[in-house]
């Protein structure tokens, strides 16, 4: 079906109306229908109920896309895939977006283990296979988040903060998403979830700088994402997905916030881009 007919089916009168609160009812439905799914965890023995779970991380892409269709037509729906197109790319971003954080991680585990007295190789320290192998399948869990958060919300906030303002909201506001899932889970203590929130928030800003840089290409956002995710599971034991309660995770956190700490005095995530604060056509 043609997307302007069906912008037009949706009361095309109040859609000028609905626009200008577009980013908070995004967030709204997207918080409800995810939420909604991740509740379903405590219906464990009702066996057609507890599959829905997993369907809470498509919303922020499903719920993305309905709203341009709805409120942009077919215009705004062609900006937000033309953001997709990696064309004139500098090489670089793409090494930064999938290498930065696993190199952090590598160096987080050999500085534990060298402070620890304990004996360690590369192979040792980080799965290479494993990251190999993990990086493709949080790609498809990453595009249906960034698409949401980076493609969508983020140059809507823009408009009204700056660029590391907007980032950290949306990092807050990304955190939140997770927490009935990370709840559900067996996360429930405040430190754990304090930390997990700080943790967010910090990736928020890495993700949004590296999107920032590439003239608000959603595909480069999806393989900072998908590569964070990867150098997390491939860390040795699974160590730095357990920040706060290992020498690991916390030099981790510590190399991530010197990282951004480093870019924050050269100016990178203070830059207004033009590009940036307005929705693509």
């Amino acid at each position: 079906m043609n997307c302007d007919l069906i912008q037009g089916l949706f009361l095309r009168r109040y859609v000028k109306n609905v626009k200008k609160s577009s980013l908070v009812l995004y967030f709204l439905i997207t918080f409800l229908l995810s939420w909604i799914c991740w509740s379903t965890k405590i219906f464990k023995s009702l066996y057609f109920i507890k599959y829905i779970y997993g369907y809470g991380v498509v919303f922020p892409i499903l719920v993305a896309l309905v709203l341009t269709i709805l409120l942009g037509g077919k215009g705004e729906l062609k900006g937000l895939l033309k953001r997709f197109n990696p064309k004139g790319l500098n090489k670089k971003w793409y090494v930064l977006s999938i290498f930065s954080i696993m190199i952090i991680s590598i160096l987080s585990v050999m500085i534990s283990f060298t402070v620890e007295g304990r004996h360690f190789s590369i192979i040792e320290v980080f799965s290479f296979e494993n990251y190999i192998k993990s990086f493709p399948i949080f790609i498809i869990f990453a595009t249906m988040e960034e698409v949401g958060w980076r493609g969508y919300a983020l140059p809507k906030l823009e408009k009204s903060y700056s660029q590391i303002a907007s980032s950290v909201i949306l990092g807050v506001i990304w955190g939140m998403w997770h927490l009935p899932k990370l709840i559900a889970e067996g996360t429930k203590d405040l430190k754990s979830i304090t930390i997990f929130m700080l943790t967010v928030v910090l990736f928020s800003i890495y993700i949004s700088w590296i999107y920032s840089n590439t003239n608000g290409n959603i595909l480069m956002a999806i393989l900072s994402h998908a590569a964070i995710n990867s150098a997390i599971n491939s860390s040795y034991n699974g160590e730095l997905g357990k920040i706060g309660y290992n020498t690991s995770s916390i030099i981790f956190l510590g190399l991530i916030l010197i990282f951004l700490i480093i870019l924050l005095n050269k100016g990178e995530l203070t830059n207004r881009h033009e590009n940036r604060l307005l929705e693509r056509k």
